[in-house]
C-alpha cells in the first residue's frame, strides 16, 4: 500500500482554504485526523471512486483529432511527491498535458474529460487562465464534459473551456471555499502532552492545532476565505458570461444534468462521444465554413478571425473512422500510429 507524507498532507489541508466538495473534504478529513499520532496514511481516500488504482492522469487519447485529456481525482498545485495510484492529479501535469495536446499537429481541438470534486485553490486559476491562452495561441478550441462531476476546483478549470458539456447525470458547481481547523489540544491533553511555543510576531502561532482557534485567528482566515471566493465568482462570471450574483446566488451548490443547463452553468446534456461528435463537426464546420467567426453568448472565442487567421491543422478528416492514438508527455513515440480503437475508453 502506498503512503503520503502525513507532515506535509496535514500542512496541506489544515488552516488553508481549498477549492474542494465538503463531501470529498470530509473523507479526506475523517481519513487524515486519526492518523495524525499515528504513523503513514493510505492513499486512498484522495481518489474519487473508481478512479483509485486506475492509470495516472498523464498523457491523453486522441479521436477523430479531438484530444481528450482526464482531470481525474482530487487536484493539487504539484505533483512531484505523489505517485500514480494516489487518486490526484496536479495542476502542472494538467497544463503540460494540454500544452502537448494541441501542439499535435494532427490534433483539432482538446475536450477536457471531468471527474473531480476540485481541490487545492492555489494555482488553480492560473491554470484556467493558461488552458484559455493556450487555445487561442494554437487556435483550437477547448470543450469540457461533466463525466460525472465538475465540482468546486474541477469546475474552475471546466470554465475556461468554449463549452461545457456533461452527461445527464453528471453535477457541477461547488462555486466555493472551504478551510479547516483541527483543535487537537483536549487529545493533547490525554495524551500528557503539553506544547509551548517560543516566537516573535503576534500571528506566528495563529491557527496551530494545539489549542482552540482564538476569534482573531478565526477573523483572519475568514477573510482570507472570502478573498478567495471572490475572485472564484468573478472567475466563473467572466468566463461563463453571467454576473456575480447570479454566481453567489447558487450558494455553492451543485446542479446535476438540466438543471444546470437552466442555471447557466452548463451548456449541453450529452455522454463522452456525442461531445466528441458535436466538437469534431463544430471544427470541420469552421473549416468549410472559410474561418468564420465562432461566438457564444460568453463572448468571442478562439476563432475571432477572417480566413487568414484559419489554422492549419483544422482540416475534415477524409476517413469515417475513428483513429485512436494514446500520447504520453514523458515517453512520446518517434513515430505516430493508428490503430482501430477498442470498445472501451481509452485512458493513459
Amino acid at each position: 500500500m502506498r503512503r503520503l507524507d502525513l507532515p506535509h498532507l496535514a500542512a496541506t489541508l489544515f488552516d488553508t482554504p481549498h477549492m474542494i466538495r465538503r463531501s470529498k473534504l470530509d473523507v479526506i478529513l475523517a481519513a487524515v485526523a486519526p492518523k495524525l499520532h499515528g504513523g503513514a496514511l493510505p492513499v486512498r481516500a484522495f481518489a474519487d471512486e473508481d478512479d483509485y488504482g486506475s492509470e495516472p492522469n498523464e498523457g491523453f487519447t486522441v479521436q477523430n483529432g479531438v484530444a481528450i485529456v482526464p482531470v481525474l481525482g482530487t487536484l493539487v498545485r504539484r505533483g512531484s511527491w505523489l505517485d500514480a495510484a494516489s487518486g490526484l492529479a496536479s495542476y502542472s501535469g494538467l497544463k503540460d498535458c494540454v500544452a502537448e495536446a494541441l501542439a499535435e499537429p494532427d490534433v483539432k481541438a482538446v475536450l477536457l474529460e471531468i471527474d473531480s470534486n476540485g481541490g487545492e485553490a492555489g494555482g488553480v486559476f492560473d491554470l484556467a487562465d493558461e488552458i484559455r491562452a493556450l487555445s487561442k495561441r494554437h487556435r483550437k478550441p477547448v470543450w469540457a464534459h461533466a463525466n460525472e462531476c465538475a465540482a468546486s476546483a474541477a469546475y474552475a478549470i471546466a470554465c475556461a473551456a468554449d463549452r461545457i458539456w456533461l452527461a445527464r447525470t453528471g453535477e457541477v458547481g461547488s462555486i466555493g471555499v472551504i478551510c479547516a481547523h483541527l483543535d487537537q489540544s483536549q487529545a493533547d491533553a490525554k495524551a500528557g502532552l503539553r506544547w509551548t511555543f517560543i516566537y516573535e510576531g503576534d500571528h506566528k502561532t495563529w491557527g496551530n492545532p494545539h489549542e482552540p482557534l482564538g476569534d482573531e485567528a478565526q477573523a483572519a482566515l475568514q477573510a482570507d476565505v472570502h478573498a478567495l471566493y471572490e475572485m472564484f465568482v468573478a472567475h466563473v462570471a467572466q468566463y461563463r458570461g453571467m454576473t456575480p450574483q447570479a454566481i453567489r446566488d447558487t450558494q455553492a451548490d451543485m446542479f446535476r444534468g438540466e438543471a444546470a443547463i437552466t442555471a447557466g452553468l452548463a451548456d449541453r446534456v450529452g455522454t463522452l462521444d456525442q461531445a466528441v461528435a458535436a466538437l469534431v463537426q463544430r471544427v470541420d464546420n469552421m473549416s468549410t465554413s472559410g474561418g468564420a467567426a465562432m461566438a457564444s453568448k460568453r463572448g468571442t472565442s478562439w476563432l475571432d478571425a477572417g480566413p487568414s487567421a484559419q489554422p492549419a491543422a483544422v482540416r475534415r478528416n477524409p476517413s469515417p473512422k475513428t483513429s485512436l492514438k494514446t500520447i504520453s508527455p514523458k515517453t512520446r513515440p518517434k513515430a505516430k500510429t493508428t490503430i482501430q480503437p477498442p470498445k472501451a475508453k481509452t485512458r493513459t
